[in-house]
């Protein structure tokens, strides 16, 4: 082998790192993300159906309030700026807790039960996005990585009418296009749309 193809070799079998590096982030990120957010949307669909039955415990509200303020303080999470952290995490490499996870899983949860209003998609999009964040801190990434593993939280939609999201998938895969090989790619199923 000449010093050309031993370079070739090289390159190749770097890419073929990066490749599996990626697959694998991208498997370990689309499980434990999909899984909680499957949890989520069945705890807030559990909640809603009780909430419906047992019009009474809305009386119960301002208690749900007063757990949910407990609760932010009792983790110390003085100044939640919901997504806006997610975004900032990602443009500017800010910290993004894990404990934001339950914070917003229990709170939203409860919110619907109790029958107050209170975002699921927000919501979804803020556990999904410190999960990947996390997730890049886990797995000793990069800051760029860290970037592409938070967008990777989030870059998926779960809803009856999939079809319809096809801007709002593109626009966010649009963010990370560079970074791949193949640029981007959506597929696109009856209840779900992935980018």
């Amino acid at each position: 082998m000449d010093f050309i193809e031993k370079q070739e070799l090289k390159d190749f079998l770097h890419r073929l790192l990066i490749l599996l590096k990626w697959i694998a982030a991208g498997i370990i990120t689309g499980i434990i993300v999909g899984g909680v957010g499957i949890i989520f949307y069945y705890g807030i669909r559990y909640a809603t159906v009780y909430r419906q039955a047992h019009g009474w415990i809305i009386c119960l509200l301002p208690f749900a309030g007063l757990f949910i303020v407990f609760i932010y303080h009792r983790l110390k999470d003085y100044d939640d700026k919901g997504t806006n952290l997610v975004i900032a995490s990602i443009q500017e490499n800010t910290s993004l807790p894990f404990r934001k996870v339950p914070l917003i899983f229990i709170s939203t949860i409860v919110t619907h039960l109790f029958g107050g209003s209170a975002g699921r998609e927000s919501a979804a999009l803020q556990i999904g996005g410190t999960i990947g964040k996390n997730l890049g801190r886990l797995f000793r990434f990069n800051e760029g990585d860290q970037k592409i593993i938070t967008m990777c939280g989030i870059a998926g939609i779960i809803t009856p009418n999939a079809r319809n999201y096809t801007e709002e998938i593109q626009k966010m895969t649009r963010a990370i296009a560079h970074r791949g090989p193949d640029a981007e790619h959506h597929e696109f199923f009856e209840n779900a749309a992935l980018g």
